[in-house]
């Protein structure tokens, strides 16, 4: 109170100090204090990384905690509780900095309307957790529908994998002029650079360029390369002026982006038989 002063002259005999109240919060700094408002909550930007994710970079003006969760476009907005559940969160323990949250499990090509609800940590500044009785502020349901934002989840940003490749790895009595055929998990198209087949010993190194795919001509006069939809062929059979060695261990390796889906993203097919990793066996005749 401010005894000292305003009873200087009232009071008989007059006071010598202040009455200082006792504090109800206490930091574990020493400084009381009583923080009774929320934090405000600014989003600097929204972004899909993935298909199922969208990461929100937001800002807090008080060392806080943030939750962001996604609804369906034009979905009733979630609750605090809802947004809270959601589990998908950050703490930052400077004001004013950029900091991020990732929300998951979304579909990919999906079009999102994403909220933030943030929490403040009440009166403790020190770094650690509130203590319990000191359970921070909790922004208003109707700053949450400020934090709105529209994402659309990437349509397609991983790459074609493998499901089975002819001949069969390690396969033996092969014909000279074999169909080799490796089928992916998505529609695939041609990139740039060569589908290599090396015998044991390392010559004569046939290099396909896989540029000629679908030209139906024979490439290096070995083999006709083909693409269609999920299927990658490389078929000597119609070339049968040439043909690969026989009783030879073939090794079938092409680098990173020979291959890549056929998505607008155009993701690449990772390299294929690295460190002699896949080979096949051609008979004697």
């Amino acid at each position: 109170d401010d005894e000292f002063t305003e009873g200087a002259s009232t009071i008989l005999p007059a006071p010598t100090s202040n009455n200082i109240a006792t504090p109800i919060l206490t930091e574990l700094t020493g400084r009381f204090t009583l923080d009774l408002t929320p934090p405000v909550i600014s989003i600097v930007s929204i972004f899909s990384g993935s298909e199922t994710t969208a990461t929100v970079t937001l800002q807090l003006d008080e060392p806080g905690t943030a939750w962001c969760k996604a609804v369906r476009d034009n979905f009733n907005p979630p609750t605090i509780n809802q947004i809270i559940a959601a589990s998908f969160f950050s703490i930052t323990t400077t004001a004013n900095q950029d900091f991020t949250v990732q929300v998951q499990n979304l579909a990919r090509d999906t079009e999102y309307d994403i909220y933030c609800h943030a929490r403040d940590r009440g009166t403790e500044v020190d770094g650690v957790a509130p203590s319990a009785g000191n359970p921070g502020n909790d922004v208003a349901f109707s700053h949450v529908l400020t934090t709105k934002r529209d994402i659309h989840t990437m349509g397609d940003s991983t790459a074609p994998s493998v499901i089975s490749v002819t001949p069969i790895h390690q396969q033996t009595g092969v014909d000279k002029n074999p169909v080799f055929t490796i089928v992916f998990n998505e529609d695939i198209q041609a990139g740039t650079g060569n589908v290599v087949f090396t015998p044991t010993g390392g010559t004569p190194q046939h290099a396909l360029d896989i540029t000629n795919v679908n030209n139906g001509l024979c490439t290096s006069g070995l083999a006709k390369l083909s693409i269609t939809l999920t299927t990658f062929q490389a078929d000597f059979s119609q070339c049968t002026g040439n043909f690969l060695t026989a009783s030879t261990n073939w090794y079938v390796s092409f680098p990173s982006g020979v291959l890549k889906d056929d998505s607008s993203a155009q993701n690449v097919v990772a390299a294929f038989g690295t460190s002699s990793s896949y080979y096949f066996t051609t008979g004697a005749r």
